[in-house]
């Protein structure tokens, strides 16, 4: 709630009619994507609906003038002068009124704070429910070691037959690079394993980047490279590599797993993207973490 005074002069032009049509336009966008300032005005509706039926814009002005007032007041300040009863005839019950809509902000307030507590502690959501490793890893390094062409063993004439033809020379450049595009995926998958995920990230990327086939590899490289950027708190580069290896992978067992990480970076990013995804898995009796997302769901 810190930008919640800041704020008030928006809700009211809001809600009063006084924006511009792209005002309107980026206030309902905003309302959409940012909870914390969806639930702000909530509140703040909320607070006018209880205060108008009494006394209207005074009430209003006087909530936002609690709101916004800065001064520290004591258990034993007065808020109205009620010395002079026969200047001020209704200074009683607007005395009452006031402190009857200070009363609701205060619950507000704290029914707000209550209500994002829990979704404001990722921190411990992701202790929860998320493995920063990956299961995937150790296979994929096996893969890469054996791989024969990389290495120059006996296999190279199996690996190589699309080369036939080519010099000496030219085989052996040809070997070299695909040592070197071998050793960069390896290097970074070790990386990611030794949770050197900064390390990690850098490396896969450079892969991914440079390399789009064999596309097994390719696929492994940006799904790592997602990890490594969801571990390393990028949440917003995770959830675009997890969008873009989920359009492409048609391995299931690991579309799973890049499907719910997707849904915790969301968490970071977009709320209503991450409930959505969560709904989705939830609803799949055959997904790994259809439990993990129900727990989940309740809890946002």
């Amino acid at each position: 709630m810190k930008n919640f005074e800041k704020n008030i002069d928006l809700f009211d032009a809001y809600l009063e009619g006084t924006l511009t049509t792209e005002e309107q336009t980026a206030f309902a966008k905003r309302l959409e994507s940012d909870s914390d300032f969806n639930k702000e005005f909530n509140v703040y509706q909320s607070i006018i609906k209880g205060v108008i039926k009494e006394e209207n814009n005074q009430i209003k002005l006087a909530a936002k003038e609690l709101i916004q007032s800065k001064k520290t007041q004591s258990k034993n300040t007065k808020l109205i002068d009620m010395s002079n009863q026969t200047n001020k005839p209704a200074s009683g019950r607007r005395f009452f009124l006031i402190a009857a809509s200070f009363l609701l902000l205060a619950g507000a307030f704290y029914l707000f704070t209550s209500n994002s507590s829990q979704a404001l502690d990722l921190n411990q959501v992701m202790a929860d429910n998320y493995t920063k490793e990956s299961p995937f890893t150790n296979d994929k390094l096996d893969a890469l070691a054996s791989s024969g062409f990389a290495k120059g063993t006996e296999s190279d004439s199996a690996a190589m037959a699309d080369y036939k033809g080519l010099t000496p020379e030219e085989l052996e450049a040809k070997r070299l690079a695909e040592q070197y595009r071998v050793d960069t995926l390896t290097n970074g998958l070790m990386y990611f394993k030794k949770a050197k995920w900064a390390d990690a990230k850098k490396m896969l990327y450079k892969y991914t980047e440079r390399y789009a086939e064999p596309i097994a590899d390719y696929q492994s490289a940006l799904y790592h490279y997602a990890k490594s950027a969801m571990n390393n708190g990028d949440y917003q580069v995770a959830a675009e590599s997890f969008n873009r290896f989920l359009e492409q992978s048609q391995d299931n067992a690991i579309n799973q797993e890049a499907q719910y990480e997707l849904a915790l970076c969301n968490l970071h990013i977009n709320t209503k993207d991450a409930k959505d995804l969560l709904d989705k898995i939830a609803g799949n009796n055959g997904h790994k973490h259809q439990d993990s997302a129900k727990g989940l769901l309740t809890i946002l």
